[in-house]
């Protein structure tokens, strides 16, 4: 070989070796699935192949923080077989929650984060509004309309005479998605951690995210009630309050889901496995038979019952089904909020997780795919739909 080549150029930070045409290198820059047409030549000719490469960014999807498993009306030993594959028999699935405790950086005494070991994120201890150890004052409510809420995180980075808040200058508005993984669902409730933001109660308790809601009106935005951890959406001329975050630029949290032809779905993004129809459809498109509704611990069992593409399943806890809601799907109020071309048949309806609602514990928590990616408890013994899991 004399040369190699690549058609279009590969993406920035790959190289491709001119001697044996391997390709090496970490990409910097997020790219869609693109065909690359490779070339060797030598003094015989030349000859090519095609090469598919997709640049993403991954998601660190943490644990939800439940720790007890749970019967229809109690807590049980984890591994019981009526109640198989829940929330907490998979510790620190897909990842561990892993935070700091409450820091500042040398010469910024005054200025308080709270790092996200799992995502890299540094969050704004106290809301703001709130200043000192333990976060006290009054809470800022501002609009978004008028971009309020967007440039009071901004002015974060202008603190310190230039030098940012905590001398870090990447502070902005999250995104919902990074708000939702904020909290922890655990077997008393659902919250932010006192030892980590103190005094959040003292807030407001809905928070702007950066999320337009193009899915109904561009004037609106998506909160979440630090309170329970809902999420919906509002007007920007409401007042909210704001917690700001540094660190990583914020990265498009939308699944990037391939149908692996065996009746799976891949999602490059987090690293889990999908079952591609829901529970009682098959074929190519889910065409066959129909979507059914099934108890909590039925639910449960058909996931560890399920025999598809070698691999074991389980139902999903509540941060992973909500990793696949995709809020934005196009204009309308009816669209579902989830990618119906990788997922047909899916539902405009709930579907089970496997994470028992900390303040119910005769509910489970479930995932609404016909709004904007709420969720709720629902009584164990009534019926939703089934979407089973596995990995990372």
């Amino acid at each position: 070989i004399t040369s190699c080549s690549s058609s279009p150029a590969l993406p920035v930070g790959l190289t491709i070796s001119p001697t044996d045409c391997s390709i090496s290198g970490t990409p910097t820059e997020i790219k869609g699935k693109t065909l690359y047409t490779i070339t060797a030549t030598n003094t015989a000719g030349s000859d090519t192949d095609l090469l598919y490469i997709t640049v993403y960014a991954p998601i660190k999807i943490p644990d939800t923080g439940l720790s007890n498993c749970y019967d229809n009306s109690s807590v049980i030993p984890c591994g019981d077989s009526t109640f198989p594959r829940q929330d907490a028999d998979y510790a620190d699935t897909p990842y561990a929650r892993s935070y700091n405790l409450p820091t500042t950086n040398p010469g910024y005494s005054a200025d308080s984060f709270t790092k996200d070991n799992t995502s890299g994120l540094i969050w704004k201890t106290c809301s703001e509004g709130l200043t000192g150890a333990n976060c006290l004052g009054d809470a800022w409510m501002v609009r978004y309309y008028g971009s309020e809420a967007g440039p009071t995180c901004n002015a974060l980075n202008n603190a310190n005479s230039g030098a940012g808040f905590a001398g870090l200058t990447t502070w902005r508005l999250p995104t919902i998605r990074e708000l939702e993984y904020l909290f922890q669902y655990t077997d008393s409730d659902y919250h932010l951690d006192l030892g980590l933001f103190p005094n959040w109660g003292n807030a407001y308790p809905y928070f702007w995210s950066a999320t337009e809601n193009t899915q109904w009106s561009p004037l609106q935005r998506y909160y979440i009630a630090q309170d329970s951890g809902h999420v919906s959406f509002n007007y920007q001329s409401n007042r909210h309050s704001i917690r700001c975050v540094a660190g990583p630029p914020a990265v498009d949290a939308t699944p990037l889901l391939e149908d692996q032809s065996d009746g799976s779905v891949f999602d490059y993004r987090s690293g889990l496995l999908w079952q591609k129809c829901s529970a009682g459809q098959a074929g190519t498109n889910c065409e066959t038979g129909t979507a059914n509704t099934l108890s909590w611990g039925a639910a449960l069992r058909y996931c560890r019952d399920l025999t598809l593409a070698g691999k074991q399943w389980r139902l999903p806890n509540l941060t992973e089904l909500m990793s696949i809601v995709e809020r934005n799907r196009g204009a309308g109020a009816y669209a579902i909020f989830i990618n119906d071309s990788v997922f047909p048949g899916s539902q405009q309806s709930y579907y089970w997780s496997s994470t028992t609602d900390g303040h119910i514990i005769n509910y489970a928590n479930a995932v609404y795919f016909g709004g904007p990616g709420s969720w709720g408890g629902m009584v164990k013994t009534g019926m939703q739909y089934v979407r089973c899991v596995t990995g990372p």
